[in-house]
């Protein structure tokens, strides 16, 4: 997840028992931007907008959401 000033990274799935059976790592990166050096914020927001405009990405109708086979 990323906002304006800061980045969660971690390895948990944003889903129901995810957080009560699974042990996970995470952790929130806050950074200062300094002059003439990018943070690791403006790296993860640069390819988040990476991903999100990519050709391979599809937008959900929100009635032909795709059923997940997810065991």
């Amino acid at each position: 997840m990323v906002t304006d000033t800061s980045v969660y990274l971690g390895n948990l799935n944003w889903v129901g028992n995810e957080f009560v059976y699974n042990a996970g790592v995470g952790m929130v990166i806050s950074q200062q931007v300094e002059q003439n050096n990018s943070t690791v914020v403006e790296r993860m927001k640069a390819v988040f907008e990476r991903d999100w405009h990519s050709h391979y990405s599809k937008t959900l109708q929100p009635n032909k959401i795709p059923a997940c086979n997810c065991i």
